[in-house]
């Protein structure tokens, strides 16, 4: 498909092969300007095709470009000493196969008129309150009931694979886009003894009901297959705004960076801290939280604070909390009440949003109060100089400056009085 689609405004003739086997007799029959082979393929690899193609006469002097994952030193010169002209690394994008072929073929480009561009399909705009549908792909299915037990209190949906043709396949088997869904399902099914998604020249181009939220996938499958199925999401318009955040050992960093390149939106390592994902998930949907967390009582914004807010919720809520603020200016509010009643130890995060509450309220002059536990929260200004040596609070700006305790109430309605 990536080929195919990468010539496709060149006027050029393709002839594909499924194995080695096939690709041999397919040169024999078309005598091809050039030959791209893939390392890895049942029934004759890459490199038995690329040692019969250049013991063959007729066919030695065709230039061969090797397709590999695998882009050691001495994968490379193996194939260099027998004869290959050149080789790309997977994953690859269309275009850098068209700019690599052109450096030994002559291409001219068709003079038939472009095609329409493709059918795009609008992000879908989530809420924190959405129940969101997660796929998870994984070899493990401890990860998969795992992921599914931390987010089933919030209403999520979790579906899960333990490779990327499964997922596939599973998914185009409930497409709400029958006639395509047909055809890339079968093309997926015969394919996945090879681990390839090739050939798919249709793909779904409207709006489909059963495509996941965001996709939780490992990256350790082999032959880069994580790699290439990101690759082939990205092709296909109702499934390319989907995000991918990878699942990694945290020393995977190849393996990432590549992910960076084939469009991953972010990572998440293993162990996974499970308390931090649905934070995680939300940040890499570009979510709104602010929702769970702002409320509106008569003309006074109620701003809760859990105890349980995790590091990247609050990092999360720190970014947009401000445009939130400045929002809730705009629209008439000038006080703003901190619940911390859930709250018995302030931590990073705890400091991280409340602080950012306050400096950003009085930014823009907002009156603000505290309600909570006195014990815990009256020494909240030793608290926060304390804390703002940590790494990971350098940034913040002490909001109680000059002030040794803050007032704190014990109920809403004595907080909201006092203004």
């Amino acid at each position: 498909m990536f080929i195919g689609r990468g010539f496709a405004p060149y006027d050029v003739d393709l002839v594909f092969a499924s194995n080695g086997q096939e690709g041999l007799d397919a040169a024999r029959k078309e005598k091809p300007s050039l030959i791209l082979l893939d390392v890895t393929m049942p029934v004759m690899d890459g490199v038995e095709c690329l040692a019969k193609l250049k013991a063959d006469p007729e066919l030695k002097s065709i230039p061969v470009i090797m397709l590999t994952a695998e882009a050691g030193k001495e994968n490379v010169i193996k194939i260099a000493q027998m004869g290959a002209r050149d080789y790309i690394v997977k994953p690859f994008a269309d275009d850098a196969v068209v700019d690599r072929v052109s450096r030994f073929i002559k291409m001219n480009l068709k003079s038939a008129p472009a095609p329409a561009p493709a059918a795009v399909v609008p992000k879908k705009e989530i809420k924190a309150t959405d129940p969101i549908k997660v796929l998870v792909i994984d070899e493990f299915a401890s990860i998969v009931d795992s992921i599914k037990n931390t987010v089933s209190s919030l209403g999520w949906s979790v579906a899960g694979a333990n490779s990327p043709e499964d997922a596939m396949v599973s998914y185009l088997k409930c497409s709400t886009d029958a006639h395509v869904a047909r055809g890339l399902l079968d093309m997926a099914e015969t394919k996945r003894m090879g681990g390839h998604f090739s050939e798919a020249l249709v793909v779904p181009t409207v709006a489909d009901d059963n495509a996941p939220d965001i996709i939780l996938m490992s990256l350790a499958f082999n032959n880069n297959a994580a790699l290439s199925f990101a690759q082939l999401l990205k092709s296909i318009p109702v499934l390319k705004n989907v995000p991918i955040v990878a699942l990694s050992l945290k020393t995977a960093t190849t393996e990432q960076n590549d992910g960076k390149k084939v469009g991953i939106t972010d990572f998440i390592t293993k162990p996974i801290n499970f308390g931090e994902l649905p934070d995680s998930v939300m940040a890499a949907l570009g979510v709104d939280i602010t929702p769970l967390y702002f409320s509106a009582e008569g003309i006074v914004q109620v701003a809760v604070l859990p105890q349980a807010l995790s590091e990247s919720g609050s990092r999360l809520f720190a970014r947009q909390a401000k445009k939130k603020i400045a929002g809730l200016v705009n629209a008439g509010f000038h006080q703003i009440l901190i619940d911390m009643t859930e709250v018995t130890n302030v931590g990073v995060p705890i400091l991280r949003a409340l602080t950012t509450i306050i400096n950003e309220g009085v930014a823009l002059q907002m009156e603000w109060r505290i309600v909570g536990a006195a014990s815990v929260l009256a020494t909240l200004p030793a608290i926060v100089v304390t804390n703002m040596k940590l790494p990971a609070l350098k940034d913040i700006s002490n909001p109680f400056q000059g002030i040794e305790t803050v007032p704190v109430y014990e109920t809403r309605d004595a907080a909201i009085i006092s203004f």
